[in-house]
């Protein structure tokens, strides 16, 4: 790749909708296309050629960029951080956008039951699929990147902390990345897909041909426009599961959340995962 690169490597409903539209508005940057998932879908040869189909309008001072949510998803989509060295080389810096776990999990459930492939019930789905859960192990996650790429090219970014000091929190991420921040618009948060159904508009939007030749040719801010309008709303947010259920994963979980605090230099850990059981139970019973 001739131009520095990174990738937004997920988490899927961590915000990186959001932080895409942040990011793309850098002229310092070229980022193109959300989710185009070049990593997951074709081997090394495949990939590079379509990252420089991708990044060929970028401008020789441009940092090139993308954002697929299915590179922190170990171990559904295996070899990802092998194939990005590849692709980029070892200089690649990647950012790995976080929620807290327990909430990301509900959320990523109720998209995947607003598409119909969930159960309806969160404690069972969160049951029988394994992707809810390990996609919210994030040192986990982590750990294949940390395998391949030198930890300080690696930039754990906590949603909650990114939309409550947004313009300080894309300051630190164009810091990192080597380029002029810019202003941002923190009263907008995006993301088009939460909450809505299958339609005729969705399978679209989702085709090949129309990420490939169409997408690229409308502003970002128009696609998101368009699949307001167009997307029906989605079903009614089921109840949280039985506390039980909750403990569960915060059994699981909590070992994780101390690894990832320990990843970021941190004394005390981003989310009180008890706290979020505690809440989501008061919850469940009212």
């Amino acid at each position: 790749m001739d131009h520095r690169a990174f990738l937004v490597i997920g988490a899927m409903k961590a915000g990186t909708t959001s932080l895409f539209h942040d990011l793309e508005k850098n002229r310092a940057i070229c980022f193109p296309k959300k989710e185009p998932s070049f990593l997951t879908r074709y081997d090394v040869p495949r990939a590079t050629a379509a990252y420089r189909e991708l990044f060929h309008m970028a401008q020789p001072d441009q940092i090139v960029g993308e954002a697929s949510t299915g590179y922190s998803m170990t171990p559904r989509f295996p070899g990802v951080a092998e194939k990005a060295l590849a692709c980029f080389g070892p200089d690649l810096k990647i950012i790995y956008l976080v929620r807290n776990p327990i909430q990301r999990a509900l959320s990523h459930h109720y998209h995947s039951m607003s598409y119909g492939v969930a159960h309806l019930d969160p404690g069972i789905a969160l049951r029988e699929d394994p992707d809810f859960l390990a996609v919210s192990r994030y040192a986990m996650q982590l750990d294949p990147w940390r395998a391949v790429f030198p930890s300080a090219q690696i930039r754990v970014v906590v949603a909650e902390e990114y939309y409550a000091s947004r313009q300080e929190t894309i300051a630190r991420i164009c810091g990192f990345l080597g380029v002029p921040a810019i202003p941002v618009d923190e009263s907008k948060k995006i993301n088009v897909g939460e909450g809505r159904t299958v339609g005729r508009w969705n399978v679209v939007r989702r085709s090949h041909w129309y990420r490939r030749y169409i997408a690229p040719k409308i502003p970002s801010t128009i696609r998101a426009r368009v699949s307001g309008l167009l997307l029906s709303p989605g079903p009614p947010r089921p109840r949280p599961p039985s506390v039980d259920s909750l403990e569960q994963l915060r059994e699981v979980l909590d070992p994780d959340v101390d690894a990832l605090t320990r990843f970021m230099g941190r004394s005390t850990a981003p989310w009180d995962l008890r706290e979020t059981v505690r809440c989501l139970a008061e919850r469940a019973n009212t």
